[in-house]
């Protein structure tokens, strides 16, 4: 039964696991690629198959299977990128310094003095903005750390000096964000973010005691929110839980809204097991905490009109043949990387993920069969990924993760992505049914059994 429908890319899960329910009795059938949800009976789901397998079954069963089996084809799914025309952003990684040292820091070890050079900063964004390279009319850029770009900001202003020539003779609209820790502000900075509209994401955890113990420098991070805000700049907050403050998402929802005044969207992102002593303290009861209490902060958030999001959150809005579509990054020392997550030579796998070069000249090469063979790695690429119910919104998990993390760290993320997803898709589930419906699920499911 879970082979046929799994073919046709329906899937399955007991309702026992959200609600008091007996277990395999009630199911329910998630369809991605129709972006169809229900809630069905055991003898629902058995004619389901039935009508798959070519039995002749009532109507209303048949027109449920093809609502079902309405699937966009694979080319239609969120685009994966296949050639460097697709890409519509370009992450610029100034450098690989940093005026702070994070507990959980992923790229700590691949520190260098190594700056991207004016030289082929201004080749990067020739190449970028070109009407020979794509025929898009947007395009963004974004400062992002291999180290702190606020610590090259020289070269931030370039960058955009030379994006906004290059863009209006080009014919592009481009757009701007800086990922920051926030701590450093340069003279002439804040009026420079004004005028020309720098997006703000600031990493930053929110709790005095918890960005002391993790990442340090509080007060100088807070100020420098508060003052941005004040002056209407847009500043979105990314935190990091760990086992420190997974239980304290809430609260850091309630702080974030009590400090802040202005501040509308803030991105929780549970730990990433990139670091050896990061791996031990990651289990399968970080990670249930973490869904409880992201969700119960979810809707504090909601109620204080702040957006509280999550990457992984993000993959229930659509599906997707990979994880990540795979990036347009520029490393300090010129090299072209899918992830900029790698961007030091000093960080494993470096060389895998590096597509092409630019040189001295700002001369950009791209290796364009090794960018297609980087890209081509998805969720058909992994076995256990056959049959599970969050595959196409999940597109197999980040690729650096499966490479860098060992067999236990990949089961545990799995797990923690099924049960996340799963509890974001059943909250909207319930929602859609309770507004159709006017009553609650449970007593939807008690009627349905009467009748």
């Amino acid at each position: 039964m879970k082979a046929l429908l799994n073919r046709n890319n329906i899937f399955f899960c007991s309702l026992h696991e959200f609600l008091p329910v007996e277990e395999n009795k009630f199911y329910i059938v998630y369809a991605p690629l129709s972006s169809t949800a229900l809630i069905a009976t055991a003898k629902n789901v058995d004619d389901i198959v039935s009508v798959l397998a070519g039995n002749d079954v009532s109507q209303e069963v048949k027109d449920t299977v093809k609502e079902l089996t309405c699937n966009t084809e694979i080319s239609l799914l969120t685009k994966q990128k296949g050639t460097i025309a697709d890409y519509n952003n370009i992450s610029l990684i100034l450098n690989n310094k940093c005026n702070f040292s994070c507990s959980y820091c992923y790229s700590a070890n691949g520190r260098s003095a190594e700056i991207l050079s004016s030289e082929m900063l201004q080749g990067a964004l020739s190449y970028f903005i070109s009407r020979e390279r794509t025929d898009t009319k947007k395009l963004s850029i974004t400062f992002i750390g291999g180290g702190e770009p606020m610590l090259s900001w020289s070269l931030i202003c370039e960058a955009i000096g030379y994006a906004l020539q290059r863009a209006e003779k080009e014919s592009f609209n481009v757009r701007f964000k800086v990922i920051t820790n926030g701590s450093l502000l340069p003279e002439g900075s804040l009026d420079f973010i004004i005028a020309n509209k720098l997006e703000m994401v600031v990493s930053f955890d929110i709790l005095a005691d918890i960005q002391n113990l993790q990442r340090k420098h509080y007060a100088q991070v807070k100020d420098n929110i508060i003052q941005m805000l004040e002056h209407g700049v847009p500043v979105s907050i990314n935190s990091v839980v760990t086992s420190a403050n997974v239980l304290r998402q809430t609260e850091m929802v309630e702080e974030a809204f009590n400090v802040f005044p202005g501040l509308d969207c803030l991105s929780f992102e549970p730990c990433k097991e990139m670091m050896p002593e990061i791996i031990n303290t990651l289990d399968a009861g970080f990670y249930d905490d973490f869904i409880r209490c992201f969700f119960e902060a979810r809707q504090t958030a909601a109620r204080h009109d702040i957006m509280l999001t999550s990457s992984i959150l993000r993959h229930v809005d659509y599906v997707v043949e990979r994880f990540c579509p795979g990036e347009f990054g520029i490393c300090p020392d010129g090299s072209v990387t899918a992830c900029p997550c790698v961007s030091s030579p000093e960080l494993p796998y470096f060389k895998d993920y590096i597509y092409g070069n630019i040189d001295l000249q700002g001369h950009v090469v791209i290796d364009k069969a090794k960018l297609k063979a980087l890209v081509r790695e998805n969720v058909t690429s992994y076995s256990e990924c056959t049959g599970c119910f969050i595959k196409w919104n999940c597109g197999g998990d980040c690729t650096y993760l499966n490479r860098t993390g060992n067999s236990e760290s990949k089961r545990l993320r799995c797990n923690f992505m099924q049960k996340f997803i799963k509890h974001a898709l059943w909250n909207r589930l319930k929602e859609s049914y309770e507004s159709e419906y006017n009553m609650s699920v449970m007593e939807i499911i008690k009627q349905s059994e009467k009748e």
